[in-house]
């Protein structure tokens, strides 16, 4: 084969690798639960965040604990 031929396939691929791990990434990203609210154990307060956040930072809450506060 020609060597530009090779270049060129080779970039193609190269570039079609480059898209297929973006899109791996943007699917295993979704996977990770994300939520929108976190309570402190200790004084029970509730943080609402704007956008959800990964399960280290806000950890599921209940919904147990809306209904007596009501």
């Amino acid at each position: 084969m020609d060597k530009t031929a090779l270049t060129t396939l080779r970039e193609a691929l190269e570039h079609a690798r480059q898209q297929l791990d973006y899109v791996i990434g943007r699917l295993k990203a979704g996977e990770e639960p994300r939520y929108l609210r976190w309570r402190c154990r200790r004084c029970e307060h509730v943080k609402a965040f704007t956008r959800p956040m990964p399960e280290h930072v806000a950890k599921p809450i209940s919904r147990s604990i809306f209904r007596w506060r009501r």
